[in-house]
């Protein structure tokens, strides 16, 4: 018990590097995500402008920023 007191508070939680490249990877793959569902509904209407790709893009940022904010907010 007296070796919990000694330890520098950085080993009791979770590396805060670690946390926030865990979002930024999140970030990644759902952008990649959005993009090619953007990409499959501009080629099913066939649209020449990418409207698609454009609005799930952007919706998913604005949606995961929200996330964030939330669970930022809860937890800091």
């Amino acid at each position: 018990m007296s070796s919990e007191k000694n330890q520098p508070k950085q080993n009791r939680h979770p590396n805060a590097y670690l946390k926030y490249s865990g979002m930024v990877m999140q970030l990644l793959v759902l952008l990649l995500i959005a993009a090619f569902f953007g990409k499959k509904i501009d080629a099913y209407f066939e649209n020449t402008t990418p409207y698609g790709i454009a609005f799930l893009v952007l919706f998913s940022v604005v949606a995961y920023l929200v996330k964030v904010y939330f669970e930022l907010s809860k937890n800091p």
